[in-house]
């Protein structure tokens, strides 16, 4: 669309988009400080290739996701996804986990030595919730936060303790990158 085509109740100018792409087409509501008008948070467009057999698998996927998705929204997540896996596996980088354990309460001193790992790491350990399952076994979700090499090695500390019967830790992003 030329610029001559708009019209004032269109309520569109044609600007220049700060990030060095071609100019586009922008509401007139978002304005910057010299009269230019951006969108916040511009969404980009681009095109993605796949056999039919993936795309209609991937179509069942954002269904079962819910009325309020659709492919966009879907692939963003996916994008996410990504992103937050690989900020979990970068070292050094800041990261939350929930180490979940299953365990018998009655096994020798193990409830002690678990407390004794939790106490040595009291300042990245934020909570901890303790579930009777039944008479002979519990649950514990412990929440950390820290970098990520300090959380698997509170983690592997924990899980490498004799009497837990089994465990997974499940790191995420603190949300400052995404």
């Amino acid at each position: 669309m030329h610029p001559s085509d708009l019209t004032v109740i269109d309520r569109i100018e044609l600007a220049v988009d700060t990030h060095g792409r071609p100019p586009h087409m922008i509401p007139v509501d978002t304005v910057d400080k010299e009269g230019l008008y951006y969108m916040p948070n511009d969404l980009m467009r681009f095109s993605v290739a796949m056999p039919e057999e993936l795309l209609m698998q991937f179509d069942e996927l954002v269904a079962r996701r819910g009325i309020a998705k659709n492919r966009s929204e879907v692939v963003r997540d996916l994008v996410r996804d990504a992103l937050v896996e690989d900020e979990c596996d970068t070292p050094g980088k800041e990261v939350v986990g929930t180490l979940t354990i299953v365990f018998s309460h009655h096994s020798n001193d193990l409830v002690e030595k678990l407390d004794t790992i939790q106490h040595g790491y009291y300042e990245m350990i934020i909570s901890t919730m303790h579930i009777h399952l039944d008479e002979e076994n519990c649950l514990e979700v412990i929440a950390m936060r820290g970098d990520t090499g300090t959380v698997q090695e509170i983690s592997n500390r924990i899980l490498g303790t004799k009497g837990v019967k089994h465990g997974r830790l499940v790191l995420t992003t603190t949300g400052k990158f995404i």
